[in-house]
């Protein structure tokens, strides 16, 4: 609590009832997350809590568990090895690197919800300077087989 009070002390401000608990529940109850994993997320990510519930966090989480055909119990493994994952704007952020993997590596949709449960992370780092030239590194070892390149990033 001692950091989230240091790193946001207008937490103190925001409103219990209107801003704070439909957002615990939210992580809770429609997401999925048990207390455990949220608490850490929180830590880890203490201006989850600042960020907008039906702007934000919904069309984050609803996003990722749509596009990628999560079951809650995914949802909670994802989010509790990349809890950045749920700061992450869905449309500027989250769907443009999906989009360029499934269409990159040809993933179906199974493939990228194995390729998002095992590697979460993969969606925290930038296109350009980081997932398209490893990518294209791996595609060159890979004497351009691009099933290959997608088995070694989904395993």
């Amino acid at each position: 609590m001692g950091r989230l009070l240091e790193q946001i002390p207008s937490i103190m401000e925001y409103s219990l009832e209107n801003n704070l608990e439909p957002k615990l529940d939210f992580f809770i109850k429609e997401v999925g997350l048990s207390m455990d994993i949220l608490t850490k997320a929180i830590i880890a990510r203490p201006y989850l809590l600042t960020l907008s519930l039906e702007k934000s966090l919904q069309p984050t989480v609803y996003g990722l568990r749509d596009r990628c055909k999560l079951s809650p119990q995914d949802l909670e493994s994802i989010y509790s090895r990349a809890p950045g994952l749920l700061s992450m704007k869905w449309a500027t952020n989250l769907e443009p690197k999906i989009n360029f993997l499934v269409n990159y590596l040809h993933l179906d949709d199974e493939a990228l919800k194995q390729m998002v449960i095992s590697s979460p992370r993969i969606l925290m780092h930038s296109i350009s300077t980081s997932i398209k030239p490893k990518l294209d590194q791996m595609e060159k070892w890979a004497d351009g087989n691009l099933t290959q390149v997608a088995h070694v990033v989904r395993d």
